[in-house]
């Protein structure tokens, strides 16, 4: 009786497991070109809440300031018609303006104030009306 022998050689030199150093690099490759958008993404996040920063701190001063207009006493309002401008901290400008219009220059006034801060400019124009007693 014959019987056949099989013969098998392991040789872990020629064993095909793993990753072949090609298929590693394309991987990196992959990798770090899903990073660096990643990390471009990023960088633009942080520069668009800065300037969101900019322009909520600007609309606020703007606020602040029509507030405390349109809480003065007519007299004092009407004492100040012109343009003022005061400088703030963070190198902003906060510009307002008492206009009578036209059309009704004994009863109304415009408030206009505009606040720059950085690039970032917010204007907010109001109107207000006198009181009679």
């Amino acid at each position: 009786m014959l019987r056949s022998v099989t013969v098998v050689n392991i040789d872990p030199i020629h064993t095909k497991t793993g990753f072949s150093l090609v298929e590693a690099m394309v991987a990196t490759a992959i990798l770090a070109t899903a990073l660096l958008a990643l990390a471009q993404l990023l960088a633009m996040t942080v520069t668009a809440n800065a300037v969101a920063g900019r322009a909520t701190h600007a609309t606020t001063l703007a606020a602040q300031k029509l507030e405390f207009l349109h809480a003065q006493a007519w007299e004092e309002l009407d004492a100040q018609v012109g343009t003022t401008t005061e400088l703030l901290d963070r190198g902003g400008v906060r510009r307002s303006t008492i206009s009578a219009p036209a059309a009704d220059p004994l009863n109304t006034r415009v408030l206009d104030v505009s606040v720059r801060v950085g690039l970032v400019e917010r204007r907010l124009v109001s109107a207000r009306t006198r009181t009679m007693p």
